[in-house]
């Protein structure tokens, strides 16, 4: 496996343009999102592996920002899956080749949760992040929301759903 080194002395001269920060003001974001845009101009081809670490460096400390400082909204799983198909002006039955017709009707009514398999096919199917179909935001497919352990004990598991991030 090949791996191509940094040239250092071209990597020192692209951080010291960015000056790349932790970010902490709106001015902050505006600007390296300004650089990061400049560079995400030129042909792939066409991008340094020195300018592709500084992208990347840039996106981490993008990212991170956005997440902290405008987070996306929780939504229900099914609601994201119905705002999604109203937006692209899709039915449920459009679904039926990504999952069968009864479990698509179940998670549209919200009878249903949204499974691991099926969250990744409709992430597949809409190009969208996996976590949208999931309740990550408070342990892997809800478990541990409203309290209850990660691993709930039987009496819960048999317990009628709770309302919450994953049910209606």
């Amino acid at each position: 496996m090949s791996a191509t080194l940094l040239n250092k002395r071209k990597y020192r001269n692209l951080l010291s343009e960015a000056l790349p920060v932790v970010i902490r003001t709106e001015a902050e974001y505006h600007r390296l999102l300004k650089i990061a845009g400049e560079r995400m101009e030129k042909p792939e081809g066409e991008i340094t592996e020195e300018e592709g670490r500084l992208l990347e460096l840039l996106a981490v400390l993008i990212e991170t920002y956005e997440d902290r400082v405008h987070p996306l909204p929780r939504v229900q799983p099914r609601r994201m899956l119905a705002h999604l198909l109203e937006e692209r002006g899709m039915k449920p039955s459009d679904l039926w080749d990504v999952l069968p017709r009864s479990r698509v009707s179940e998670i549209v009514s919200g009878r249903r949760a949204i499974s691991k398999a099926a969250a990744k096919a409709l992430a597949v199917r809409f190009h969208v992040p996996v976590d949208l179909f999931l309740c990550v935001a408070r342990g892997v497919m809800g478990a541990g929301h409203r309290g209850w352990p990660a691993r709930p004990h039987k009496r819960q598991r048999d317990a009628p759903p709770q309302k919450g991030c994953c049910r209606a």
